[in-house]
Parts: C-alpha cells; sequence; structure tokens
C-alpha cells in the first residue's frame, strides 16, 4: 500500500487510497448508466439492442479500463490534459454534460418533443416524471449537503421510489448471459 501512496503522491494532493477508491466506485458506478442508454439510443435505430448492450460493455467497461489505467501508470494523462486548452476542456466537459441530461430528462418524460418549440415539457400525470423530479430534487439536496456519491445515491433513492410506487418492475434476475456477439461483429449491430 505504501507503494500506490507513493507512486501517486496521494499525502500530497491529501488524499487516501480509500476515498479513492470510493471515488472510483462512484464514479464506475454512476457512469455505467452507459450500458442502458447506448442500447436504448441505438435500439432505437434498429440495431440488436442485445449484441449493442454486450459491444458497450466490453468497449466501456473493460477496453477503456485498460486503457485509462496504463495512462495513468505511465503518467501520459497529465500531459494529454494539459495539451488541451483550458476553454477546450470546459466546452468539452459543458457540451457532454448537457447532451447526458438532455437524454436523461428526455428518458425521465420531463421533456418531450414539441412541434411548436422542439422540446416541451413532459405531462405532470406521468408517473415517470415524477420519478424523474423525485431522483433530481434528492441528488441536488444531496450535492447541496457535500453527501459523497450523492449522483449514486439519488439514482438507486429514484429506482426505490419507482419500485415503491409500482412503476419500475423487479428484476427476475440479477445476473443474466450476455447477447452472443456472431463471428462477424459489424452484422450482430447492424440493423435488421
Amino acid at each position: 500500500m505504501n507503494f500506490i501512496k507513493n507512486y501517486f503522491q496521494l499525502d500530497k494532493y491529501k488524499t487516501s487510497i480509500k476515498v479513492e477508491f470510493i471515488a472510483g466506485l462512484t464514479t464506475f458506478i454512476s457512469m455505467s448508466y452507459i450500458l442502458f442508454v447506448n442500447p436504448s439510443v441505438l435500439g432505437a435505430s434498429g440495431m440488436n439492442t442485445g449484441a449493442v448492450f454486450t459491444a458497450t460493455a466490453l468497449a466501456s467497461v473493460f477496453v477503456a479500463s485498460i486503457l485509462f489505467i496504463l495512462i495513468t501508470l505511465f503518467k501520459l494523462r497529465e500531459k494529454i490534459i494539459d495539451s488541451i486548452l483550458a476553454d477546450l476542456k470546459f466546452a468539452i466537459s459543458s457540451g457532454i454534460g448537457l447532451f447526458i441530461a438532455f437524454l436523461g430528462l428526455q428518458n425521465g418524460k420531463l421533456i418531450v418533443a414539441n412541434k411548436s418549440t422542439l422540446v416541451g415539457l413532459g405531462s405532470l400525470h406521468d408517473p415517470l416524471v415524477w420519478i424523474t423530479i423525485f431522483g433530481l430534487l434528492v441528488t441536488v439536496i444531496l450535492m447541496i449537503l457535500n453527501v459523497p456519491g450523492a449522483i449514486f445515491i439519488g439514482m438507486v433513492l429514484a429506482a426505490v421510489f419507482g419500485i415503491c410506487t409500482g412503476q419500475i418492475a423487479l428484476p427476475h434476475k440479477i445476473i443474466s448471459t450476455a447477447t452472443k456477439l456472431s463471428s462477424n461483429f459489424w452484422s450482430s449491430c447492424l440493423p435488421r
């Protein structure tokens, strides 16, 4: 453990292995939304959602993790980040954040398509809208209170709220087999 503390200069940055582990775990769980969003978005275009889920899991959870570990170990991360202009960093972060927020609000039916204005407010008679509002309020309150893992806790409580109100069905099983990718990966993801 001392090797890890020294290598990553945890004392210099006033952090600990526990804090970094919890931060990494929270980030992983919060960002795993892509496993569900990507198949949903690409499935709407006619792609096989099971195959897209499997491909997304392999690419984002496994391959990306290895790349990020290597980039961090070889201290390339700082060089890459330092080479990007500050304004561009803010623009990229803002753009990705707005896109993710838009998808979340759209999937939560808080915003819907509108012929006149392109985007309109969803119906407050839709129970899914109330689950979305509940999740957003809990997350915002937890963030204001500086609770670590506020986004993750907000997602879990929104899911529990949805289950309690009968809007989200309990899973039939916790683990299932992944959809098999055919020998020709591209044919698995192409529209049928």
